[in-house]
């Protein structure tokens, strides 16, 4: 099954969250700095290596993660997913991808699925959220490695934080419809709590939010959800919409609640050590009036696979159709790609002409002669190609095109002339570590052959690919999956 959600409400009323903490932080620095100052200074933060650095004013992408790690963990929690000693280790339960521009306040989100199934760059082949066991630079370089997603900077919140938020905000309150219960996470809502607003603490919202083998009983016979993470994405949903609710209703007429609350979020987050007070004022300051409304978000396209060799039931990506949304990702609206409720992705036509532009040409893919043979198509029609060579690795599945700020157009021009399976068009991506006008080519699997040469040698285009010299090329991407809501799951009251 294709999955591409377009909205996400459970990151809209996230990012509402960020917009309160946002306006009492700028209300910190200008009424009580020392006061930010304490607060920012009790913020875990990690050293990472695999981070890319980003000039200043210029779009950048967070790493979000949920981290399963069991450290700090106890309590009823405890019991149902295990401590440190019991589940040792720690994967991303959550792995998002938040891609911001400062200049023009936008902001989009790219959930990653836990379980695609994808090669690891510490060696090897797993699913996603097990580079994060080795730590948070291997899921990084992972993320860049196969997604070709530059992360700039890095956010991590654990079990227990998420418990943390909960409790400090004095629990959350939830409508059950029917008793409930999930032997895995550890819910057990019984009939007498039914039909009523309750209030359930951190471990008890944490089991609604983990639950994915949800039971519940209609007229004494036990029901299985079978919609799993569908389902599961709901509850979390709910969970954050109860959230949301006590926290309007209680922090800004509470100082102590507000204090406590405050003290709860920075005790329960990791960020990396690039991330300054004064950038994230600056950041806050920018984001002041954004509404979450107005956020885009997207989810990678997956196929299931079941009991796949040694590893069981695994996604595997559907690589065109993750390309078109990783480009309209990296690419919003005002950028190289946009993207439209009609479904299309279309790449701008090149204002500039191929022996203006110097390409540097490398194998990705690990097919034989292939850089040689794509530098031969680009330098007859007319580009200069100083360089070819072997990528960093053979595991590129999509044709990647980077460029360095300000070259926006030599990469444009680079990418109306490459064909790719599919009919879709190379991702183009801005890299910070690059500089000067040659753009880097990485050719992937997907890799189809010069399209102007293609045209000259069969005389027309195809559907789904450019005439020569155009320049444009559009694809069409599958309508977004509805996601189903449960009326057995529970709602906030």
């Amino acid at each position: 099954p294709v999955v591409v959600s377009r909205r996400r409400p459970w990151l809209r009323r996230t990012l509402a969250i960020v917009g309160v903490l946002a306006v009492i932080c700028v209300g910190l620095v200008g009424g009580g700095y020392a006061y930010f100052k304490w607060r920012w200074g009790q913020i875990r933060t990690v050293s990472l290596s695999s981070i890319k650095s980003v000039y200043s004013g210029q779009p950048f992408n967070i790493l979000v993660v949920g981290s399963d790690s069991r450290a700090g963990i106890t309590g009823s929690a405890a019991q149902a997913f295990g401590n440190d000693q019991q589940v040792q280790g720690q994967r991303s339960d959550v792995t998002m991808v938040l891609h911001i521009d400062p200049k023009l306040k936008q902001a989009e989100a790219l959930s990653i699925p836990r379980d695609l199934f994808v090669p690891l760059a510490g060696g090897g082949s797993n699913r996603i959220n097990a580079a994060f066991d080795s730590g948070p630079n291997e899921l990084i370089a992972t993320i860049e490695q196969d997604l070709n997603i530059p992360i700039n900077h890095y956010i991590e919140v654990s079990f227990q934080g998420f418990q943390n938020v909960v409790n400090a905000l004095g629990g959350v309150n939830m409508d059950f419809p029917y008793p409930a219960k999930d032997a895995y996470s550890g819910l057990n809502i019984t009939q007498s709590q039914t039909n009523a607003c309750i209030t359930i603490n951190g471990a008890q919202a944490l089991s609604v939010a983990r639950s994915r083998h949800y039971q519940y009983e209609v007229d004494g016979n036990w029901k299985y959800d079978g919609t799993s993470d569908f389902g599961r994405i709901d509850r979390q949903h709910q969970v954050m919409k109860a959230a949301i609710k006590q926290a309007e209703g209680k922090l800004f007429t509470n100082p102590i609640a507000l204090n406590s609350f405050i003290g709860a979020v920075v005790s329960s987050l990791t960020i990396d050590n690039q991330m300054s007070s004064s950038d994230m004022v600056s950041l806050l300051e920018h984001f002041r009036s954004f509404s979450p409304q107005s956020l885009t978000t997207y989810t990678l396209p997956t196929e299931a696979v079941n009991g796949y060799e040694d590893f069981g039931d695994v996604l595997f990506p559907i690589q065109q159709q993750d390309q078109i949304v990783i480009n309209d990702f990296l690419n919003p609206p005002g950028g190289t790609q946009t993207s439209s409720s009609s479904g299309t992705s279309q790449t701008t036509s090149p204002t500039i002409a191929p022996s203006s532009v110097s390409v540097d040409v490398f194998n990705g893919s690990g097919a034989a002669g292939i850089a040689g043979q794509v530098s031969q198509g680009l330098k007859a029609i007319g580009f200069n190609v100083p360089t070819i060579g072997d990528a960093s690795s053979y595991s590129y599945t999509h044709t990647v095109i980077k460029y360095a700020p300000g070259a926006l157009e030599s990469a444009s021009t680079v990418a109306s002339q490459i064909q790719i399976s599919g009919g879709g068009t190379p991702q183009v991506q801005e890299d910070y570590s690059l500089s000067g006008p040659i753009v880097d080519l990485i050719v992937g699997s997907d890799y189809e052959s010069i399209k102007q040469q293609s045209a000259n040698n069969a005389g027309s285009s195809s559907e789904g690919q450019s005439s020569a010299g155009t320049g444009v090329t559009t694809t069409t991407i599958p309508p977004a999956a509805v996601e189903p809501i449960p009326s057995f799951n529970p709602a906030p009251c």
